[in-house]
């Protein structure tokens, strides 16, 4: 794998810092380690974005679709690979980490095939002018931060939209799963894309901070908890920068008199170990009526038992 941004280091390099390490969630092994990037690297990378953005803005749409089109047909080509990175990282079962890189390929795609219509200029109806017109521009690097439970999913769900803009991407992936977020840089040069319009950053909370102050930095993206959301959102509000948040949830599942009992325990506990329970949208809570809680409990109960 070639690595473009971040360092990978074994595990006896004790001379450089690991806080970027992947666990089999089986075993709890140490498999991996990578070593956080220094400032200056920090630095650099940063640096290449704002370089490439200057370019990628101008490249014509139709090159930006067949680029895309191509990075679809390699996460296609390298399914078995990529679902085995995420399963060893984060401890879901292949088949699911398969199922996550459905999702991506199906983004990539869209906008491929509907970038025209997407970024045209739309007619405003505003009364006292002859035309107005809403234009979509790309401003600038993003800067994305995103969850260990759907590496690349969440990673392909901001990269997709802006790199299509014309605007350039640094992914800030989670710690424990930094290697399947690098082998994005690979697949991205692969397909054609010009060096640094993709990049993930393996870079420690100091160094986030510092990227949303920097004035290059001009939009932020953050999958998460409320606590990360709420941080980065005063840090990026303070620098005036636009942020987008999905942070955490807990609706509640409601099972009423009228359900099928069977059914409804069946579903609860399929979304509950979806993932091996690590998903922000499953219901954390199960409200039942009196009248169906015992056998909804029982059905229930013995999912998790098998």
């Amino acid at each position: 794998m070639t690595v473009s941004s971040a360092t990978a280091k074994t595990s006896t390099d004790a001379s450089s810092s690991h806080d970027y390490r992947t666990f089999n969630p089986a075993t709890g092994e140490l498999v991996r380690d990578y070593a956080t990037l220094t400032d200056q690297e920090a630095d650099a990378v940063l640096d290449r974005a704002h370089a490439a953005f200057l370019a990628w803005r101008s490249v014509p749409l139709a090159s930006k679709v067949e680029k895309f089109r191509k990075l679809a047909d390699l996460f296609t080509a390298n399914m078995d690979r990529l679902a085995h990175q995420i399963s060893l990282e984060m401890g879901k079962p292949v088949a699911e980490s398969k199922f996550e890189l459905g999702l991506p390929i199906q983004m990539l795609q869209y906008h491929a095939e509907r970038a025209e219509e997407l970024l045209a200029d739309a007619p405003v109806a505003l009364e006292g002018f002859s035309k107005v017109y809403t234009r979509k521009d790309p401003i600038g690097v993003v800067l994305g931060i995103e969850p260990w439970n759907g590496p690349i999913y969440q990673a392909v769900r901001a990269i997709a939209p802006n790199v299509m803009l014309g605007n350039t991407i640094i992914i800030k992936p989670a710690e424990i799963t930094a290697g399947s977020t690098l082998i994005l840089d690979e697949l991205f040069k692969e397909a054609g894309f010009p060096e640094s319009v993709y990049q993930t950053a393996l870079l420690s909370r100091d160094q986030v901070s510092r990227y949303i102050a920097d004035p290059r930095i001009r939009a932020v993206t953050l999958t998460g908890s409320d606590r990360a959301g709420a941080a980065v959102a005063e840090q990026a509000g303070r620098h005036i920068k636009p942020i987008v948040l999905e942070l955490g949830g807990s609706d509640p599942f409601v099972v009423l008199d009228s359900a099928d009992v069977a059914a409804a325990a069946s579903t609860a506990a399929t979304c509950r170990l979806a993932l091996s329970g690590q998903i922000c949208i499953s219901p954390k809570r199960v409200i039942v009526t009196e009248r169906v809680a015992d056998e909804f409990i029982k059905l229930y109960s013995e999912t998790f038992a098998s």
